[in-house]
């Protein structure tokens, strides 16, 4: 996974892996102040805030 996100964000990464129940499921990487979130949370957030506007 660690070399799969330094290629993605071109630079060598320091990985700190936190478990957090509340994202259900899917990651969420934090470099710098880029944000890849691809956690059940979020997409459900992202569907909320779609059929309510």
């Amino acid at each position: 996974m660690a070399a799969t996100l330094e290629k993605r964000f071109g630079r060598k990464l320091n990985v700190k892996v936190e478990l957090d129940a509340d994202l259900i499921g899917g990651i969420r990487v934090v470099v710098g102040d880029e944000v890849l979130d691809t956690s059940v949370k979020a997409r459900l957030e992202q569907m909320k805030v779609a059929l309510t506007a």
